[in-house]
C-alpha cells in the first residue's frame, strides 16, 4: 500500500449488490474488484490492501465469501457519521440531519475500541448547510482527547473482529 496507509478496494460500480437486478457469483465479484485493482495499480504502481467493502456496504454471505475467494476481507463500519444526509431528503431529514457539532458529538458518544467510522468523501449532489470534512480536524482531535487512537484496518481486524 502507499507508504503508511492501507488502501482498500470497493466494487467497480456504485450499485447495491443485494438488489435482485444482479446475479452475484464469484466471477461478478472478482471482475468488479479486479477492474479497480488495475486502475489503482496504473495510477499508483501499488496494490490495494486486502480489504474491501461493497457500495452502500450492502452484503450477503455470498458477497463476503466471493470477496474472500478473490483475496479480500469484507470490512463494514460500526458508526455511520450521517454526514451524507441531504436537506432535501424529507424521509431522513427530520430524524438524522445534524449540524457538524451534533454529528461530532454523536460520533464521540458511540465510540468503542475497534470502531470503524464511515464518512462521505465529498459533496456529491447532496445539499447541506455544513460539511463534516471541513471540521474533520476537530473530530480527530476530540477522538484523541477521548483516549482513542487511530489504527490500520489490519490491526483492528486482528484485535477486535473475528475474521476468517
Amino acid at each position: 500500500s502507499l507508504t503508511g496507509y492501507e488502501i482498500g478496494n470497493m466494487f467497480e460500480f456504485y450499485v447495491n449488490l443485494t438488489d435482485n437486478k444482479f446475479v452475484i457469483d464469484k466471477n461478478f465479484i472478482r471482475q468488479g474488484l479486479s477492474s479497480n485493482e488495475e486502475k489503482y495499480f496504473n495510477l499508483t504502481k501499488d496494490n490495494f490492501s486486502p480489504y474491501w467493502h461493497a457500495p452502500m456496504y450492502a452484503y450477503s454471505e455470498s458477497i463476503i465469501r466471493y470477496g474472500l475467494e478473490s483475496g479480500y476481507k469484507f470490512v463494514s463500519y460500526n458508526i455511520d457519521s450521517l454526514d451524507w444526509i441531504d436537506k432535501k431528503d424529507k424521509q431522513l431529514y427530520s430524524r438524522y440531519y445534524m449540524n457538524n457539532k451534533d454529528l461530532i458529538d454523536r460520533v464521540l458518544s458511540k465510540l468503542t475500541p475497534g470502531t470503524v467510522i464511515v464518512f462521505n468523501a465529498g459533496k456529491n449532489d447532496t445539499e447541506r448547510d455544513e460539511w463534516l470534512f471541513n471540521d474533520i480536524e476537530t473530530l480527530i482531535c476530540e477522538i484523541i482527547r477521548s483516549g482513542y487512537q487511530f489504527a490500520d484496518m489490519s490491526d483492528i481486524l486482528s484485535k477486535y473482529r473475528d475474521v476468517k
